[in-house]
């Protein structure tokens, strides 16, 4: 409890001998001084800046579920900031993930290094080689997110840059107060750099693989991101450490379930960290009432197959038997299939014709759910394609004479990509600030900051790849709109 007779607000009423008065709005506390618990915050953020009111963005919703979880209201506590007030600075992103102003960069001259995006679309550590501020002038300020960035219920996060400030786009580097807005009701918007991770190579198939199987993407809470959980049994603990061995780029970590929700059994559960790119694969994935279902653009490759069919698949011999008409017996004949009850009858068909374009053919079977039973000609072609990415614990679901085929290096992680998404773009009006901040960084000359890969502060460099001739080598790696 505060000492008795004491209210900061009284002290906000005075906030004006400080400097930072002249270029931003302070936060005041909320709450009754008397309030049997205190709740003080680092410093408010853009949406609590702009109106007026502590702990409201997605800090504030978690606050929500802890206080409810304590069986403690909102109302009965003081609220603020050790900071009253916002300085109006955009976050760089370092090569470890954290966060720094760009103002405490630029005053205190820190290195880095900072992460960066180079030719091949690939998120990569480089250091920072110069600092600049620069007047603001009558140049305006625009907030950039996208549609996929980690939301709250007043605004999604994301840098604040000047009108001419170079966003790196899926057609150029271009300036922000030109990007084509998610929000436009005609045309295609452009794609911007997010500096998000998103996985390639083995990573994505692991995770779209997964997608068929055991793994999911929930529908997160308000303001939190989508994250991607995989749960197996306990004794497939090495598979689902395999798995997180191609997933490295999303940070998995591991929890055992002793009693799982809907399993006799014991589980090992993986879960990544929050990224908008799982966010993208979540709306592609489900549909109204978070039915599964399976998306059209999907392409399976023999990696996804061998995820899917060792997360729901089995591979078994039927006896053998006597045939009317020949003398003896008929070997005992394989016999496999995958479990497809989580998607509908359409979805499975779709699937059947996806398998087909491997020579694995097979036809929809509804027992308690949709299954996919693969003729017995085609038993042998499925246990060969996925032989390869059989770690021991799945040898069993091989035929014998395609076990012992496994290779490692297949789960081995791509470099992580930075993720395009489609942007928004709004005007910032009541923003105060009269410097603005920026860097150069060597070789890549971009950096990210939390929603937007930008240009260095100058434009050109001597020597080096104008933003232009950088932009004709990258796009090679973008995605189209």
């Amino acid at each position: 409890m505060m000492t008795r007779g004491y209210d900061p607000r009284e002290n906000h009423a005075r906030c004006d001998v400080c400097p930072l008065f002249r270029t931003t709005t302070p936060v005041p506390p909320i709450g009754s001084a008397d309030a049997e618990l205190v709740i003080v915050g680092e410093a408010p953020g853009w949406q609590e800046t702009h109106q007026g009111k502590p702990f409201i963005g997605a800090s504030g919703v978690l606050l929500d579920e802890m206080l409810e979880t304590a069986g403690f209201k909102r109302s009965r506590a003081f609220i603020t900031n050790s900071l009253l007030c916002l300085k109006g600075e955009s976050k760089i992103v370092f090569a470890d993930r954290t966060t720094r102003s760009i103002r405490e960069v630029v005053k205190k001259k820190l290195r880095g290094p900072v992460l960066s995006v180079d030719l091949s679309g690939r998120l990569v550590p480089r250091e920072i080689i110069g600092w600049h501020s620069s007047p603001r002038g009558a140049r305006g300020l625009f907030k950039v997110t996208s549609k996929y960035a980690k939301g709250n219920p007043g605004g999604s996060v994301g840098p604040i840059l000047s009108e001419d400030h170079l966003v790196l786009t899926n057609r150029c580097w271009i300036p922000v107060k030109e990007l084509r807005n998610q929000s436009l009701v005609l045309g295609r918007s452009d794609l911007i750099a997010t500096g998000h991770v998103a996985l390639s190579g083995s990573g994505e198939q692991v995770v779209l693989g997964s997608m068929l199987g055991d793994g999911g993407t929930p529908r997160p809470k308000i303001g939190r991101a989508h994250v991607l959980n995989i749960s197996h049994v306990y004794t497939s603990e090495d598979y689902l450490r395999i798995k997180a061995k191609a997933l490295s780029g999303l940070s998995p970590s591991f929890s055992y379930l002793k009693e799982p929700s809907g399993s006799p059994n014991p589980q090992w559960r993986m879960t990544t960290r929050a990224t908008p790119w799982l966010g993208k694969i979540a709306e592609e994935w489900y549909g109204p009432g978070n039915k599964r279902m399976v998306p059209r653009s999907l392409r399976l490759t023999p990696m996804m197959i061998a995820i899917w069919f060792f997360d729901n698949g089995y591979m078994r011999f039927n006896k053998s038997k006597a045939v009317k008409g020949i003398r003896g017996r008929l070997p005992p004949q394989p016999c496999a299939e995958f479990a497809t009850n989580r998607f509908d009858k359409e979805d499975v068909e779709f699937l059947c014709g996806l398998l087909a374009l491997h020579g694995i053919f097979g036809h929809p079977r509804y027992g308690s759910g949709w299954r996919i039973q693969i003729n017995t000609e085609s038993a042998p072609q499925l246990s060969n394609l996925i032989a390869p990415y059989a770690p021991p614990s799945m040898q069993y679901k091989l035929m014998p004479e395609h076990r012992g085929q496994y290779r490692p290096e297949f789960y081995d992680p791509d470099p992580p990509v930075t993720f395009w998404d489609q942007p928004i773009v709004e005007p910032v009006s009541s923003y105060g600030a009269k410097t603005l901040f920026c860097i150069d960084v060597e070789e890549t000359h971009n950096f990210v900051t939390t929603n937007a890969v930008v240009h260095n502060c100058r434009a050109e460099v001597p020597g080096k790849l104008r933003p232009a001739q950088f932009t004709v080598r990258l796009l090679r790696a973008a995605p189209l709109a």
